[in-house]
């Protein structure tokens, strides 16, 4: 490649040298700072940025397209947006969330890290840093949302003031109800609850599912626009009796809410509704599906099977990588009269030397 001809290194530990898949450092240059920051850089960081970026782009697309409705409502413009945008803001932000992130693992939803450390064997040691980060995803993208549209806020929150119905600023279909969840008025909590409940549901079965590498249905390439189809889905038949689906999208924007509004902001009982019912129907749902659905004797599809192998031949050459690096590194420090078999091995080659 001509741009490896600026790097005298861009073709260092290529990964022909061990296996004939075609990794990107050779179709793509990768100059000598990127290879050695991916060298050093800890797994965690890799992990934690993933569920931020992830959940930053389901919320910004879903919130964004939210604001745009409720903004259309308080001015009396019906075509600023209504629920089908909405529903289509929540299922292409999932779907791009996803597609940019997936690669890593990534899980965007508090309620799926959960599932999988009791049902895959996901380290619990991790659960902290994945929930914390889909929280600050959901969080900065609430901000972000109410920055970009503070020029048609301000004005709308003044004329309630003046016209007396300031309480109608934590609605659903306020100001604060842009980032926020608020129950619709007249619905008592029981059945919020009970919607809220069997939405999850719906929605932690497909996820499931979808996830399924025996699912002859699903191939990898789909799982994204699935799972968006799917909270899409749910958007369009049961937003009107309130649903927040996501742990994450819930609590991160409710915690921008109070950032802006203050305590009022917090909408009282609701959400201990909201906030936690995903994480219970989800683990209800993947239990069903595991008891009842899921079968250990079926063929992993074609589809999944490249999927595995692909993740395992980058597992190998980061191994490769990092086994070759740390001998440089025990090089270096014999030829300046260092124990070379005490140097330093960062966190990542640690790990990937053990695959």
């Amino acid at each position: 490649m001509s741009g490896q001809k600026n790097d005298p290194g861009a073709g260092e530990l290529n990964s022909r040298v061990i296996s004939s898949y075609l990794h990107l450092v050779d179709v793509t240059p990768r100059y000598g700072w990127l290879r050695a920051w991916e060298h050093w850089r800890p797994l965690w960081v890799q992990e934690a940025f993933g569920e931020f970026l992830g959940v930053f782009f389901y919320c910004y697309a879903g919130i964004g397209a939210t604001a745009a409705m409720n903004i259309g409502v308080l001015t009396n413009q019906p075509e600023f947006g209504n629920l089908l945008q909405v529903g289509f803001g929540y299922a292409m932000g999932i779907a791009f969330a996803f597609t940019i992130c997936g690669m890593g693992g990534s899980h965007l939803n508090p309620a799926v890290t959960l599932a999988f450390a009791l049902w895959r064997g996901f380290p619990w040691s991790k659960v902290p840093h994945y929930v914390a980060f889909q929280l600050l995803g959901g969080y900065v993208a609430s901000l972000l949302v109410y920055a970009q549209y503070r020029p048609y806020i301000l004005p709308l929150e003044q004329g309630l003031i003046q016209a007396g119905k300031s309480a109608e600023i934590f609605s659903a279909l306020g100001t604060a109800g842009i980032l926020a969840i608020y129950p619709s008025p007249g619905i008592p909590l029981r059945w919020v609850l009970l919607n809220e409940f069997v939405v999850d549901i719906f929605i932690g079965f497909v996820i499931w599912a979808v996830l399924d590498p025996s699912n002859l249905l699903v191939a990898p390439t789909t799982i994204a626009p699935l799972i968006g189809l799917a909270y899409g889905t749910m958007v369009w038949g049961f937003a009107p009796a309130t649903i927040a689906t996501n742990t994450a999208r819930d609590l991160g924007a409710r915690f921008a809410a109070v950032s802006i509004w203050g305590t009022e902001a917090w909408g009282g009982h609701y959400p201990a509704i909201s906030a936690f019912t995903s994480l219970l129907s989800t683990l209800v749902a993947v239990m069903l599906y595991e008891l009842f659905i899921s079968d250990k004797s079926r063929v992993v599809t074609a589809a999944f099977r490249e999927q595995f192998g692909n993740m395992d031949k980058h597992r190998e050459h980061k191994a490769y990588q990092s086994n070759a690096r740390a001998e440089q590194l025990r090089s270096r420090g014999a030829s300046f009269g260092f124990g070379g078999d005490k140097q330093e091995i960062s966190e990542n080659e640690k790990s990937a030397t053990t695959v």
